[in-house]
């Protein structure tokens, strides 16, 4: 319902996509994940979720290209 109100609003994508994971439907919180991230591309939150969400499904080195950007955003 936030997204029908909101369709720019990046936590609305993120929070979808926490649920979505807790019911093993991980290409659709990936899907909200990458939505969230275009939206604000430096949600370090949704960054690591997602960094998370390809470690736990064999994408390694698209996990370290997440954590990777997300530590050159805490640089800043």
């Amino acid at each position: 319902m936030a997204i029908e109100v909101d369709s720019k609003e990046p936590n609305a994508y993120y929070s979808r996509a926490i649920v979505k994971n807790e019911l093993y439907t991980w290409k659709s919180a990936l899907k909200d994940y990458d939505k969230a991230i275009e939206i604000a591309p430096k949600f370090v939150s949704a960054l690591i979720n997602r960094g998370g969400l390809k470690d736990q499904n064999g994408d390694y080195q698209g996990a370290i290209t997440e954590y990777e950007t997300v530590l050159k955003l805490e640089k800043l």
